[in-house]
Protein backbone atom coordinates (compact mmCIF):
# COMPACT_ATOMS: atom_id res chain seq x y z
CA UNK A 1 0.00 0.00 0.00
CA UNK A 2 1.40 3.33 -0.99
CA UNK A 3 1.06 6.52 1.02
CA UNK A 4 -1.32 7.94 -1.58
CA UNK A 5 -3.83 5.11 -1.14
CA UNK A 6 -4.23 5.66 2.62
CA UNK A 7 -7.02 7.89 3.83
CA UNK A 8 -6.48 10.43 6.58
CA UNK A 9 -6.60 8.10 9.57
CA UNK A 10 -5.65 10.78 12.09
CA UNK A 11 -8.04 12.29 14.58
CA UNK A 12 -10.32 14.86 12.99
CA UNK A 13 -12.25 17.59 14.76
CA UNK A 14 -16.00 17.79 14.61
CA UNK A 15 -17.28 21.05 13.17
CA UNK A 16 -18.22 23.44 15.98
CA UNK A 17 -21.08 25.84 15.23
CA UNK A 18 -19.99 29.46 15.10
CA UNK A 19 -20.94 31.78 17.96
CA UNK A 20 -23.09 34.59 16.54
CA UNK A 21 -23.81 36.52 19.73
CA UNK A 22 -24.84 36.39 23.39
CA UNK A 23 -28.28 35.64 24.83
CA UNK A 24 -29.81 38.89 26.15
CA UNK A 25 -31.61 37.06 28.97
CA UNK A 26 -28.85 34.89 30.53
CA UNK A 27 -25.71 35.81 28.56
CA UNK A 28 -25.02 32.33 27.16
CA UNK A 29 -23.41 32.13 23.71
CA UNK A 30 -25.80 31.79 20.78
CA UNK A 31 -24.49 29.50 18.06
CA UNK A 32 -25.61 29.02 14.47
CA UNK A 33 -28.55 26.64 14.37
CA UNK A 34 -29.86 27.48 17.88
CA UNK A 35 -33.58 28.15 18.30
CA UNK A 36 -33.75 31.91 18.91
CA UNK A 37 -36.23 34.78 19.21
CA UNK A 38 -35.79 38.54 18.82
CA UNK A 39 -36.64 40.52 21.94
CA UNK A 40 -37.62 44.17 22.22
CA UNK A 41 -36.97 44.47 25.97
CA UNK A 42 -34.04 43.94 26.38
CA UNK A 43 -33.37 44.55 22.70
CA UNK A 44 -31.56 41.68 21.04
CA UNK A 45 -31.39 37.98 20.28
CA UNK A 46 -32.18 35.33 22.89
CA UNK A 47 -32.64 31.57 23.07
CA UNK A 48 -36.31 30.55 22.91
CA UNK A 49 -35.81 28.41 26.06
CA UNK A 50 -34.28 31.31 28.01
CA UNK A 51 -37.19 33.58 27.04
CA UNK A 52 -39.70 30.94 28.18
CA UNK A 53 -37.91 30.51 31.54
CA UNK A 54 -37.76 34.28 32.09
CA UNK A 55 -41.48 34.62 31.29
CA UNK A 56 -42.32 31.78 33.67
CA UNK A 57 -40.29 33.37 36.49
CA UNK A 58 -41.92 36.75 35.87
CA UNK A 59 -45.38 35.16 36.10
CA UNK A 60 -44.49 33.43 39.37
CA UNK A 61 -43.22 36.66 40.92
CA UNK A 62 -46.14 38.71 39.64
CA UNK A 63 -48.80 36.17 40.62
CA UNK A 64 -47.55 35.57 44.18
Amino acid sequence: MGAKSLNNLGRQRAAVPTVIGRCKVYGDPIRTGDDTVWLTDPMGLSHRECKAKADELAQMKGGA
